[in-house]
């Protein structure tokens, strides 16, 4: 058995974390809005210009002034991805010892019961957009709110520290006002703590009621400016159509049922279904993992059995009996994922596989409470009888955490081989392009890797941009513009073999002349050019536009200077 001073849960969270996330540091790729905030960094000259291509039309200038200089690092040196990965990972290790410190400080001590809530903040694939830079608001917001409940508790553990409750409160406001606007949905579950710590406190309930909502309410009061803001001002222009408003979303059965299922580890079974592209670190990891949670198998009966004693709960093998000791930390947890999910559904933006996955990084703080709750209560029904089976439950459970962790991100790095094999193969059909071109794209990735970033248009613009300017000036990178198929070719259109039209970007309105357009498609490695896609796919929506000659030479290859930054798309 391990002694208490060789065993550190903190230490075993940080290697989860590491084991489960530390394979982005060699990522080196950008996925999904990156593409486009990227490409609005590199044609604006200035802050005002970059939030002129979207943020001021979403009403979210806070959070586009910290993306301009968290992209400017893109332009200003050569190891942005570093820099990003090594951000990413730092806030991923400390948000669940964060978790951690504020469960055990709340329920004064309880390790085990806290270590598997930290735990299921690193494993349940509620948010699996690690990679996705541009998810840093959702992040970081989640970090700061964890931030402000742990200062609340511990403001208010022993005598109240109005310090504590102020850094509590600044805590709150910055992911309201800058990062994530949901964080508002998280206040009813403030309320839930203070009662909480003041229970023991308070004479009687109507004191305890009293000093709860006067502790409760200027938190509240924090959130008002932005509700008012939000009520009086929508998004419009290209973001117009963003936030669909609902106010009956209580009623759409199927829009719960997919949330359900996404709460349920459907990414999970999304990754069983890709099993065959599993790499051979995914499954180190895990065997890593099964192997430390062995060795610390028993530290586990011993914590649980501290926990049990700790809780002032006699020992019980009845998961009825065990369920009552951890209702009120279920209960909280619940409260932190019900309004933000009530939020979500209002506006339509409900997490899902993909890049709305990015919607269940705050759900995370609640949901692997809720996780680790019941995890710990159906240990602790089996560690009476069968410590075997109760040993073995946090080993799997942990070890199949830790795997499809690293199974997403071998889907992340199979879809950046996937683009990048696309970009080499225009890069060897177009060793150089006229000094301006317009191009429709067909490169659908048609395959599992959801983040191979050739369907909108900026995730075309931007690395077409960078591997064909010929200069590093602002005003003269935009020279390649892209209609992408995703966009869709309107039946009035297949009327006309030569036609006009145009389409809102963020970078304002584009105007496609097909006569002069050069259209690509791309599927399995094979890269056809106007008319040779007639010849071999005369089914196309666009085929009417097809007959024409293929592009010839521009000519001697200039230099590229920014290309070198895309290394392995040429």
């Amino acid at each position: 058995m391990k002694d208490e001073r060789t065993f550190s849960y903190p230490l075993l969270i940080i290697i989860l974390a590491l084991l489960s996330f530390g394979r982005t540091m060699a990522l080196h790729d950008v996925a999904w809005d990156d593409n486009c905030w990227l490409l609005s960094s590199y044609f604006t000259n200035n802050l005002d210009g970059f939030l002129d291509t979207g943020f001021y039309e979403l009403r979210r200038v806070p959070m586009g002034v910290l993306y301009y200089y968290y992209y400017l690092l893109h332009t200003l040196t050569d190891h942005a991805h570093l820099i990003w990965n090594s951000f990413n990972m730092v806030v991923q290790v400390l948000s669940p010892l964060l978790l951690y410190a504020f469960i055990k400080n709340t329920l004064k001590g309880q390790k085990l019961l806290s270590f598997l809530i930290a735990a299921g903040f690193i494993i349940c694939p509620i948010d699996m957009t690690l990679p996705y830079y541009a998810n840093i608001n959702y992040r970081l917001g989640t970090f700061f709110c964890i931030l402000s409940f742990y200062l609340t508790e511990r403001a208010l553990a022993g005598k109240t520290s109005w310090a504590l409750l102020l850094a509590s409160m600044a805590s709150s406001a910055f992911p309201l006002y800058f990062l994530l606007e949901t964080a508002l949905t998280l206040e009813p579950a403030r309320l839930l703590l203070i009662g909480y710590v003041l229970s023991g406190k308070c004479p009687d309930r109507r004191t305890l009621i009293k000093k709860t909502l006067d502790l409760w309410i200027p938190f509240v009061l924090l959130c008002v400016p932005l509700i008012i803001y939000r009520l009086i001002s929508k998004p419009y222009g290209i973001y117009s159509s963003t936030y669909t408003m609902n106010p009956y979303f209580f009623m759409n059965i199927k829009m719960h049922i997919k949330v359900l299922r996404h709460f349920l580890f459907y990414n999970w079974a999304i990754y069983l279904s890709l099993i065959q592209n599993t790499g051979l670190w995914s499954v180190i990891a895990g065997l890593i993992t099964t192997i430390i949670t062995l060795i610390y198998s028993d530290r586990f009966v011993t914590s649980g059995i501290e926990d049990i004693r700790t809780s002032k709960n006699a020992f019980k093998d009845s998961w009825l009996l065990n369920w009552k000791s951890v209702r009120p930390v279920f209960i909280f947890g619940l409260m932190l994922i019900i309004p933000p999910v009530m939020m979500y559904e209002f506006s339509g933006r409900i997490p899902a596989p993909g890049m709305e996955g990015r919607h269940g990084t705050i759900l995370l703080f609640g949901y692997s409470i809720v996780f680790g709750s019941l995890l710990y209560c159906l240990y602790r029904t089996l560690l009476s009888k069968w410590k075997v089976r109760a040993k073995a439950l946090i080993i799997l459970v942990l070890s199949l955490g830790v795997f499809f962790n690293n199974v997403n991100l071998d889907l992340y790095k199979m879809g950046e081989n996937y683009q990048k094999g696309f970009w080499k193969a225009f890069t060897a059909r177009f060793p150089s392009l006229p000094d301006k071109a317009t191009f429709l794209i067909d490169a659908n990735a048609n395959s599992p890797f959801y983040n191979a970033d050739l369907e909108a248009y900026y995730e075309l613009e931007f690395p077409l941009n960078m591997l064909y300017a010929r200069s590093k000036s602002h005003d003269e990178f935009l020279n390649y513009r892209v209609y992408a198929i995703s966009e869709g070719i309107r039946d009035e259109w297949k009327q006309s073999s030569s036609m006009t039209f145009q389409r809102y970007s963020h970078a304002g309105k584009d105007t496609f002349v097909t006569d002069r357009m050069i259209f690509i498609h791309y599927r399995d490695g094979e890269l056809l050019v106007n008319r040779e896609i007639l010849d071999k796919f005369p089914d196309v929506p666009y085929n009417m536009w097809l007959d024409k000659d293929l592009p010839g030479p521009s000519g001697k290859i200039p230099e590229y200077p920014l290309r070198y930054k895309l290394k392995g798309f040429y």
